[in-house]
């Protein structure tokens, strides 16, 4: 087995960029959501803020983590294809770049792609399928990396199914910043914990 922390298939990008790419993209998808919301005549998913949401959310996205991990432990291929896209993003951010990472594309991801875009779609079954295509193809960074972007659909529709089952966006939208967190935070953790050479 590659050692993870080789597994690359691009050149790991400079923080400073890649945090202003994350900042803008998150605003992409904001103004994105308020002009489908405007035009589309939309409407958009709730935020209710509970404690007991926010528990959930949390728990959710601790589990999306776990299970994330278990595919990477059995599936081979998920593997090599998660840890290349992580290698890609993770070695110029640091741990405090967690914050950035989790809020940003979590907050504004779930605004445009369960916010908006599955009540637009009709909020049924076809709309869950729809939207977390979108939400897998979002995330294929070329295609011998289908399987990162499969199971980034597959989360897409768990998320898609919390905010159905709730009818709260808080909800996934905690689970997508703890999720993406976790990633930063967990990366940063194997690295430090790596044997030396």
């Amino acid at each position: 087995m590659n050692d993870d922390f080789e597994d690359l298939d691009f050149e790991p990008l400079d923080r400073a960029p890649l945090l202003a790419t994350i900042a803008l993209t998150a605003l992409a998808f904001w103004g994105g959501s308020q002009l489908w919301l405007t035009f589309g005549q939309v409407q958009r998913w709730p935020v209710l803020w509970t404690w007991s949401a926010g528990a959930i959310g949390i728990g959710l996205g601790i589990g999306l983590t776990t299970l994330s991990w278990a595919a990477a432990c059995l599936w081979p291929s998920y593997r090599r294809s998660t840890y290349a896209y992580l290698n890609w993003i993770m070695p110029s951010l640091r741990p405090a770049d967690a914050l950035w990472i989790g809020l940003l594309p979590g907050a504004s991801e779930e605004l445009f792609f369960r916010g908006v875009m599955f009540p637009a779609l009709g909020a049924d079954w076809l709309a869950l399928l729809g939207s977390s295509i979108c939400f897998g193809w979002l995330h294929l960074a070329g295609m011998k990396h289908w399987p990162y972007a499969l199971w980034a659909g597959i989360t897409g529709a768990i998320l898609c199914g919390a905010a159905w089952l709730s009818g709260n966006l808080l909800i996934p939208t905690l689970a997508h910043i703890t999720t993406n967190a976790l990633a930063v935070l967990l990366w940063h953790y194997r690295r430090s914990t790596r044997p030396p050479v």
